[in-house]
């Protein structure tokens, strides 16, 4: 896997756009929308999805420590692209990395995640400094699907488990080839 260096400010910028993908608001030509905390809820139209790249899980990492601002991310599509990301305020240093790995291991986690709860578990209202805030959205890797958000900054087990599948995936998926 090749990594490449990026500015942190680079990484801010993909970061804020995982996680806003799903907040988009909506436009008003031949899509039926409800509102919903100032944004629109878009109903597509079917569409025939041509690329297959649905997204099914992105995780990220934001937020100020005792070193230095810090952030990480990671998104799966249901085509197997992964992509990596992260950036240290203490270090200054930046990676970036994305790879593909096959469509039955992603599904196969889409499997693990569901089993874990992660279309259920709620935020965890435990507030504290130093820790960079965890936002982990889940999606039904479709192209139309809707998506579950949580967010945490310390998480409970229930939390942690689904941190722990996500890592053990990128470990055996990804770092392993």
């Amino acid at each position: 896997m090749k990594l490449s260096r990026l500015s942190v400010s680079t990484l801010t910028v993909i970061a804020a756009s995982i996680l806003a993908y799903s907040a988009q608001p909506a436009s008003a030509d031949g899509i039926s929308a409800s509102q919903s905390n100032g944004f629109q809820l878009v109903e597509s139209s079917d569409c025939f999805d041509t690329i297959q790249a649905s997204p099914v899980v992105m995780m990220a990492s934001a937020g100020a420590t005792l070193l230095g601002p810090q952030m990480s991310s990671i998104a799966i599509y249901s085509n197997g692209l992964v992509i990596l990301s992260e950036a240290s305020g203490a270090t200054g240093g930046s990676a970036a990395a994305q790879a593909v790995v096959g469509r039955e291991q992603v599904q196969d986690l889409q499997r693990e995640l569901r089993g874990l709860g992660a279309f259920r578990i709620c935020d965890d209202q435990k507030t504290v400094a130093d820790i960079p805030l965890t936002t982990v959205t889940v999606f039904h890797g479709e192209q139309s699907a809707r998506a579950h958000s949580y967010s945490y900054w310390i998480g409970t087990e229930e939390h942690q488990r689904v941190r722990d599948a996500l890592q053990s995936f990128i470990l055996e998926h990804v770092y392993r080839n």
